[in-house]
């Protein structure tokens, strides 16, 4: 007697289509939250100028290269705020050239801010989606 091997297939490929569904919209969400955080800084944020930075770490992966940094800030009232960060290259081009960082902060929660130059990356959104498109039409 032949066993039927087409069920236990299907049930698979519905788990890799479930799981690369739900890891495409946690991609998602994830991008979505972050965008949303970056807005609303950009837009109620109060302004402070970062210490100059003396070091940094680089790191490349795939292609790509992230940097960090520990940033030192005083807040409008006077606060003091040191935070590792990341950042992008405009922010290194400025840091190469002592040109002075701005960062706009959260009023409310200082320690998340954002650097004036930093832009959203939408290849966060592209992941999202190419996975959730994956899932559903090719497995």
């Amino acid at each position: 007697m032949a066993k039927d091997t087409k069920q236990p297939r299907s049930l698979i490929r519905l788990l890799l289509k479930v799981l690369g569904v739900i890891a495409g919209v946690a991609v998602l969400v994830i991008s979505y939250q972050e965008y949303s955080k970056m807005s609303r800084i950009r837009k109620a944020g109060a302004v402070a100028v970062v210490e100059p930075v003396t070091s940094y770490t680089e790191r490349r992966k795939k292609g790509s290269t992230t940097y960090s940094a520990t940033f030192n800030f005083k807040t409008t009232d006077g606060r003091r705020i040191t935070q590792n960060h990341s950042f992008n290259s405009d922010v290194l081009t400025d840091l190469k050239s002592n040109t002075p960082v701005r960062a706009l902060y959260d009023p409310q929660n200082p320690n998340e801010f954002i650097f004036e130059k930093q832009t959203f990356s939408m290849w966060i959104f592209a992941v999202g989606a190419g996975l959730i498109v994956a899932a559903l039409f090719f497995l």
